[in-house]
């Protein structure tokens, strides 16, 4: 079972930096700096930065189209559909983003776990169906879903870029890391994986797979 963060992993870029470089401003980096310290959870902050915000979905997907996923994302996930192994999305964003830029370039037809958001009228409904089984810090812990497949699969694999991944690394057989998540790995002398995109993930997979040749054309 392999589980994949969302921004700044399957997709290319963020899509909290990118929201936040819109509608944001000095209160969102300040709420921001205290996630990171991890002095408010993700529930705190995002219902702060949407209450200081008018915000419509129009507005949004013109900010969506400009994240990307990663070029050899659909690659990857043909590979593994092929040697059988199982994927599915796990990030701490929420859905409609995710949903909106993976059918933009699906299907993929993923398992996504996060929280959750509706738009209305500038408003924005944010849901955290999760938030309870897990640390207490994240909205959607990663490390609930690792727990769960537990019982089901001998070897788990994640691979993530950032603060919010560390929950999930204890919970892996195997790590494929960068960015912050790498430096958290090697701080925590955690084994990992380096990688830079998708094309390196690839790489390794089809040694840990055991299908060296097998090769998948993007559409």
């Amino acid at each position: 079972m392999v589980f994949v963060d969302f921004d700044g992993t399957a997709c290319a870029q963020d899509t909290g930096h990118a929201i936040a470089r819109r509608f944001g401003g000095p209160e969102w980096d300040r709420l921001g700096e205290l996630w990171i310290r991890r002095q408010i959870s993700t529930r705190v902050r995002a219902e702060a930065e949407y209450a200081s915000a008018i915000i419509t979905w129009p507005e949004m997907e013109e900010v969506l189209s400009t994240c990307e996923l990663d070029p050899r994302f659909r690659e990857f996930c043909g590979f593994a559909e092929q040697a059988g192994v199982e994927l599915a999305m796990v990030s701490d964003g929420f859905d409609a983003y995710i949903n909106h830029i993976l059918e933009r370039a699906g299907p993929f037809g993923l398992k996504i776990y996060s929280n959750t958001v509706t738009f209305g009228s500038g408003t924005a409904e944010l849901g955290f169906p999760m938030e309870s089984e897990g640390c207490g810090h994240c909205g959607m812990c990663k490390a609930v879903p690792l727990r769960r497949a537990r019982s089901e699969f001998d070897e788990i694999t994640f691979i993530g870029n950032g603060y919010s991944d560390s929950c999930a690394v204890a919970h892996a057989d195997i790590v494929y890391a960068k960015d912050s998540l790498a430096a958290y790995c090697t701080d925590r002398g955690i084994p990992f994986r380096p990688y830079r995109d998708f094309g390196d993930v690839i790489a390794r997979a089809r040694l840990d797979w055991g299908d060296a040749s097998f090769s998948f054309e993007s559409p």
